[in-house]
């Protein structure tokens, strides 16, 4: 391969020298472009001069560039406009870049790749022997070529920006991130990963791929060994870090490149990405699931007690009981038939609170996608006896208002109203949830996510850790409200 620059440059704006501030602004509007190649009469390439170079010329040369003297100067829009006003005659030989950096038509790519590169401009000209523009070269040509190289196409209209600003996370259901530590359990969370984003192929957007270590084996047993005593101090020695290099190189890599081949076999589509970090399991899932804005953290489960994972220790445990505002699946034993999607038959409890609205919200946007692989949608509506201990035609008229609530979200979605099925039902809350379960062979329950601490949960109880720890194979999904309330 060796492609020139003429094979990506293309038509440059032209803009005679002779011209003032007034007319380069203008030149620049009207060809909706931020640079413009300015030559003599000759047409020979004399200068080069950009957007960032008329906001500087309206700066008076007395102030420097600090925020505080700028923001000063330019109390309001009324002193903006006067420096506008007053620049409008300034030639353009006194504000233009003169002799830019340029390239030929058979200049190498990579040469200016450099020269971006070095120059720190959005632009380079191309000139021919005379030095006379024929082409201009911008960072988006280049980009281009670098996507070409990597296989990404072109970009198709109408694909949506899945990061919510100022959220913190994605939509949901876009950007999934697995941890997995190598054992049996990664089987389960691969393969309804797999399954599910080969069925959200047009939502899914990425995947990620994570691994921890640092409190597992080699922090167990390398630790003393990293560390010798020089003269009375402690310090550290290459063996640790040589150790985890290779533990990486020779049993993780191979793992998550393993791992990557299964998830495509299972038919995703969407880029596919490693990670490893170090530290405590649970804080680092978390701090990447933060700063990566993750949607959806998938995980498994050891099948432990919830008084088994206090005392001896549970990464989803742990995971459950810190704040995170997106959704995590902890993903069970009962899969639908091979081939097909893994959340076919979906139960959701809801009580009207903002809780339970959310994993609504997320099956919604779940369905919308998966469309006729979904079989069924129960809505359930647990009147708690222990609260209300009498039958009243307020309580069912209050159910029906909460599962007629959740149901239109489904619908707005474009859920098939035949699938949707409503039900109230008086009794303990976490019972109900699991009799019903069983009942409609359900292979996903959504609940929304109270924000409690794992100690809270064992001395005041929790519906959705003893529908957790009770439902047998099915995977729990625990989704969180927009809004995070700690209790």
């Amino acid at each position: 391969m060796d492609r020139r620059i003429r094979d990506i440059m293309i038509e440059p704006v032209l803009i005679g020298n002779d011209v003032s501030f007034i007319e380069v602004l203008r030149k620049m509007i009207c060809t909706k472009t931020n640079s413009l190649l300015v030559v003599n009469k000759l047409g020979v390439l004399v200068g080069r001069v950009q957007s960032l170079d008329l906001l500087w010329q309206i700066k008076p040369g007395y102030l420097d560039s600090e925020f505080a003297a700028l923001t000063a100067h330019f109390v309001d829009e009324d002193s903006f406009k006067d420096a506008c006003v007053e620049s409008q005659n300034i030639p353009l030989e006194q504000f233009m870049e003169k002799n830019p950096k340029t390239v030929s038509p058979d200049t190498p790519l990579m040469e200016a790749a450099m020269i971006a590169i070095e120059d720190k401009h959005a632009r380079i000209p191309v000139v021919d022997k005379n030095n006379v523009p024929v082409g201009i070269v911008t960072r988006t040509e280049l980009k281009k070529m670098m996507g070409y190289y990597l296989e990404l196409g072109d970009c198709v209209e109408g694909v949506r920006e899945t990061f919510s600003l100022g959220t913190g996370k994605s939509e949901p259901l876009t950007t999934l991130l697995l941890p997995l530590a190598g054992n049996d359990i990664d089987k389960r969370i691969v393969k309804f990963a797999g399954c599910l984003a080969a069925a959200l192929v047009d939502r899914a957007q990425s995947m990620t791929m994570l691994h921890v270590t640092g409190e597992g084996f080699l922090k167990r047993h390398l630790d003393k060994a990293a560390s010798r005593r020089v003269k009375g101090a402690i310090v550290e020695s290459g063996i640790f870090q040589n150790s985890r290099k290779r533990q990486i190189a020779e049993v993780v890599q191979p793992m998550l490149d393993n791992t990557e081949a299964d998830l495509k076999g299972y038919g995703v589509t969407c880029p596919v990405r490693q990670k490893v970090v170090d530290g405590d399991y649970a804080q680092q899932i978390l701090q990447v699931a933060h700063e990566g804005g993750f949607s959806t953290i998938v995980m498994g489960r050891r099948g432990l007690s919830l008084v088994s994972e206090i005392f001896k220790g549970s990464v989803s445990a742990e995971v459950l009981h810190q704040p995170y505002g997106g959704a995590i699946y902890i993903v069970g034993e009962k899969f639908t038939a091979e081939g097909q999607c893994p959340v076919s038959k979906i139960l959701i409890p809801v009580d009207g609170s903002s809780y339970a609205l959310a994993a609504v919200q997320e099956a919604a946007a779940l369905s919308s996608q998966l469309g006729s692989n979904i079989a069924s949608i129960d809505l359930l509506r647990v009147i708690d006896i222990s609260k209300n201990p009498e039958k009243t035609a307020e309580l069912d008229q209050d159910a029906e208002r909460v599962l007629n609530e959740a149901r239109q979200i489904l619908l707005d979605a474009g859920v098939d109203e035949q699938k949707i099925v409503s039900r109230a039902h008086y009794g303990t809350p976490a019972d109900s949830i699991l009799a019903t379960s069983v009942e409609t062979d359900a292979n996903l329950i959504m609940i929304g996510r109270r924000g409690r601490s794992a100690a809270k949960e064992l001395l005041m109880g929790s519906v959705s850790s003893a529908v957790l720890h009770r439902c047998g194979g099915s995977t729990v999904a625990i989704i969180s409200s927009p809004v995070d309330h700690a209790e």
